[in-house]
């Protein structure tokens, strides 16, 4: 079973249901769990490598976090508006 943030933001994304008639069963494509999967490992990585940055320059938390989001931002040439992060 898909986990659910990741079929939501699959219906969000408009991508398309498929149906496999030899088991009835409505569903997505298990590539697009795993490219979610992919897109997550990589925001850990990158929040990580800040964490590691912060920690040893002795950051607050939120000039850690606000960096943090940045460089996903900036990783995945991101324009995020501020309804979508509330």
């Amino acid at each position: 079973m898909m986990n659910k943030h990741i079929y939501e933001f699959a219906k969000q994304a408009g991508i398309q249901h498929r149906f496999e008639p030899s088991n009835e069963i409505w569903g997505f494509d298990d590539n697009l769990e795993k490219f979610a999967e992919l897109i997550i490992n990589q925001c850990i990585v990158l929040i990580d490598e800040r964490k590691d940055i912060a920690i040893e320059d002795m950051w607050h938390v939120d000039e850690a976090m606000s960096c943090a989001v940045f460089d996903i931002r900036d990783y995945f040439e991101l324009e995020v508006n501020n309804e979508q992060t509330n």
